[in-house]
């Protein structure tokens, strides 16, 4: 609030008033005021009476006395309102027209600043609201001319004048009653503010009285400090939530309270002012700014680290304590729409997870006499003494040769072999079963990957060898076999060439010409079966290049 330097006299502005110092009343003519001057300085020290009778009498400085005294009330209430001020006029003031009636509540408020209790305030600061908002200047012009005619003065004919006049006394009332909510204490002072602004706008649902918007400017121009200090107490708490965000969502939780404190008291002292901001129409600067650095956080939290309920504990406080920011509450609603399914989405994605692990999970035991575990999980895949994780693979072979004695099937023997760049591991079975198994999860926990990674390298434009081709994302380079002299290179396009399988390879060849082909082994060569399952599904497609079925 502002602090009024100069204390106030020990009489209020009404009983300085000239017409209360010589007693006089508004109708009074002018050897009346002489009159009474001589009178009262007879009893009276100092030049009081002299200056009171010389305002009267100026048509310059009459106005300002006019309209500080109380116009449109007659001469004998004038005199029993003056007589019981400290008393019970206060309470009658329903019964004065509205420019005496707030002369008459700047008065009261003016001589119960030291003792005023917050109830007091609220009652003397919304009456006297409401009485400047019923001031008509027209009606103010009216009844003082009336008094004039009577007194024998000429009217006021400048409206600019009285209108001069009025913002002088609006300044009065101003000072009175910031002077009684200054000496309330800090709590009190934003409980009395928020119960007369509550209660001016009928809770948010229109304009505040103009006094009360003023006295609401006044309190928060000298909350520029406090309003400060918590917007950088903010700024702080969301630095450290994004630091803490690299340690894990769970980090975060403290930080959000503490930002929820500072949130709920910063409201609890700017609340006046956000609520006079709403009912006209705008969002309170300062909250609008504070809650859009909470949201920063939130929006990074999830966007840079995938974090779901944090951000979803951000917004609920954001709609919790920032609901009268149209722009902000619109903002929030979105948030926690879409963090909704966010989190459905997360939920789903776990389930999925949960699923994908427990159907790629499978162990087995392999040998006759001397068994050795073979098992694939989303640890990894173990074999005897080698173990690998499951995204440090970068190549993989797999089949089956069959055997026979003198003609007759003794049964098929399958190897898997597993390796990242520096080493491989091969897996030997008999057990059709156990391959088939085997095989089956290492393609949907390892192939996959390795066939994404191996589209997105011949997007971005690289040329890979699988055995004897060259695989391009618009083509592929072929052998043309011959059979004198050295076989050469063939550049063809995808849809110049074929596919197959025989005898344990994989094979791409010409369309148009046989001795144009190349054979890869299932057993020998890496990757063969990413290779395979890759060009098959881009056939199914149509397209001219790999990478196009992925737009």
């Amino acid at each position: 609030m502002i602090i009024i330097e100069e204390a106030l006299s020990t009489k209020t502005s009404l009983q300085r008033n000239p017409f209360a110092i010589l007693g006089a009343t508004a109708r009074d003519n002018r050897s009346r005021l002489i009159e009474l001057a001589d009178e009262v300085a007879l009893v009276a020290d100092g030049d009081e009476p002299e200056k009171a009778q010389s305002a009267l009498l100026n048509i310059r400085t009459r106005l300002a006395a006019e309209m500080g005294w109380l116009p449109g009330v007659a001469p004998k209430k004038a005199t029993a309102v003056i007589e019981n001020l400290l008393t019970t006029a206060h309470k009658a003031t329903g019964e004065l027209p509205p420019l005496a009636r707030a002369n008459v509540l700047s008065a009261f408020a003016q001589s119960k600043s030291d003792t005023v209790t917050p109830q007091e305030a609220a009652s003397i600061f919304y009456r006297l609201a409401l009485a400047v908002e019923d001031i008509d200047l027209g009606d103010v012009l009216r009844d003082i001319n009336e008094d004039r005619s009577v007194a024998g003065f000429p009217p006021v004919r400048d409206e600019d004048a009285v209108l001069e006049e009025f913002e002088a006394r609006k300044g009065e009332y101003g000072k009175a009653i910031n002077y009684i909510l200054d000496r309330l204490p800090s709590r009190t002072l934003v409980k009395v503010m928020d119960a007369v602004v509550q209660k001016g706008t009928k809770e948010g649902s229109e304009h505040a009285p103009a006094f009360i918007q003023e006295i609401v400017a006044s309190y928060e121009f000298e909350l520029r400090g406090f309003i400060e200090a918590e917007s950088s107490n903010v700024e702080r708490l969301v630095k450290r939530g994004v630091a803490l965000a690299d340690f894990g969502e769970a980090h975060l939780i403290p930080v959000i309270e503490e930002i929820k404190k500072v949130a709920t008291n910063f409201n609890e002292i700017v609340g006046p002012a956000q609520l006079v901001a709403k009912t006209n129409g705008i969002d309170h600067v300062a909250t609008h700014n504070l809650a859009i650095v909470i949201r920063d956080l939130a929006i990074t939290l999830h966007n840079e680290h995938g974090f779901v309920d944090a951000p979803a504990r951000i917004a609920v406080v954001l709609n919790d304590h920032f609901g009268l920011l149209d722009t902000v509450a619109d903002q929030v609603a979105q948030d926690l729409a879409y963090l909704k399914e966010a989190e459905k989405g997360k939920k789903k994605s776990e389930a999925e997870r949960a699923e994908f692990e427990r159907e790629i999970t499978y162990s087995a035991e392999i040998g006759a006499m001397f068994k050795d575990k073979v098992s694939i999980s989303p640890d990894g895949v173990s074999w005897q003494n080698n173990r690998i994780a499951l995204d440090a693979v970068t190549r993989l072979r797999w089949g089956g040769t069959r055997h026979s004695v003198n003609g007759i099937p003794t049964g098929t023997a399958y190897v898997i072999m597993l390796g990242d760049r520096r080493s491989s591991f091969t897996i030997n079975t008999r057990k059709n079963d156990i391959y088939g198994n085997l095989v089956d999860r290492i393609w949907r926990a390892i192939g996959v990957r390795l066939l994404l990674e191996a589209a997105a390298r011949l997007r971005a434009g690289e040329a890979m060898r699988f055995g004897g081709a060259i695989v391009r994302d618009d083509g592929v380079t072929l052998v043309r076999h011959k059979m004198f002299g050295s076989n050469e290179p063939v550049v063809l396009s995808w849809h110049q060439v074929n596919i197959w399988s025989q005898d344990g390879s994989f094979f791409i060849g010409s369309r148009t010409d046989k001795k144009v082909y190349v054979g890869m082994s299932y057993q020998n060569d890496d990757n063969i079966p990413v290779l395979e399952n890759l060009i098959r599904a881009f056939f199914n497609t149509g397209k001219d290049k790999i990478s196009e079925m992925f737009n």
